[in-house]
């Protein structure tokens, strides 16, 4: 599955979220075929963190990142390419905060899964820390909410 533009990547995930079975199914068979693609869980983030949360956008957002927790596993992790992993964690870092409590957690979940799977982020504590202690009040609470998912999933 190459997509090729925003707008196929948009159509894709409207179908995902279809409430008609076939053009469900029929998505869900072109994500399986195209979610290690290098590149792809990069536009994932990038759509679902754009900023544009609009109640018609909500959902498809929700539903990137619902996509991004299954190849952020420590299974599936260790196949997305590098550059993936790089986009992956720069993005999720600035989405700890996330005005939108849906976006918010599943980033928090998605951030937690890549902490499971190994490998230095040193960038995660620093910005956790930070905000913690020198953020607004929002920020320190969505990233102690973050810590207590990262611990719960440490102890799991």
């Amino acid at each position: 599955m190459a997509l090729s533009s925003d707008d196929e990547l948009a159509s894709l995930l409207s179908a995902l979220c279809s409430a008609e079975p076939q053009v469900r199914t029929a998505a869900e068979q072109a994500l399986a075929a195209g979610q290690l693609q290098p590149g792809f869980a990069g536009r994932l983030i990038v759509y679902a963190v754009a900023g544009h949360t609009t109640p018609e956008c909500l959902p498809m957002q929700q539903m990137c990142l619902t996509v991004l927790r299954r190849l952020t596993s420590p299974e599936t992790w260790v196949k997305l390419s590098m550059d993936d992993h790089v986009i992956l964690r720069q993005k999720l870092l600035g989405a700890l905060a996330d005005q939108t409590g849906g976006i918010r957690r599943l980033a928090h979940a998605c951030v937690a899964n890549i902490s499971a799977s190994g490998g230095p982020w040193p960038e995660l504590l620093s910005q956790l820390i930070a905000a913690i202690s020198a953020g607004t009040e929002h920020e320190a609470t969505c990233c102690v909410g973050c810590a207590v998912v990262l611990f719960e999933e440490c102890s799991a």
